[in-house]
């Protein structure tokens, strides 16, 4: 019964982790859309996706492919790397 409970609080820490990571991606995203005067539609349109999809993608950073990823931060001008391991 301990073992269910402490696991439970791990998942749930790591889960609050990875929330924490996706909202920080999440912003830097928005920041640079701002500061490139991109919108989402110009965006659906350089990443050849739907704009639908790339809001889903932008709501939730961490379902982004690599190659998504890579592409998304080729257009904004983000550091991939940078992107990768946000702190």
């Amino acid at each position: 019964m301990k073992k269910i409970v402490i696991f439970v609080a791990e998942t749930n820490f790591i889960d609050m982790t990875l929330k924490q990571l996706n909202n920080k991606r999440r912003e830097l995203i928005h920041y640079s859309m701002v500061t490139q005067k991109i919108n989402k539609k110009n965006l659906s349109i350089k990443m050849n996706v739907s704009v639908p999809t790339i809001g889903t993608k932008i709501d939730n950073p961490g379902t982004l492919k690599l190659s998504e990823a890579d592409r998304l931060c080729n257009i904004l001008g983000i550091d991939l790397t940078k992107f990768l391991t946000i702190k």
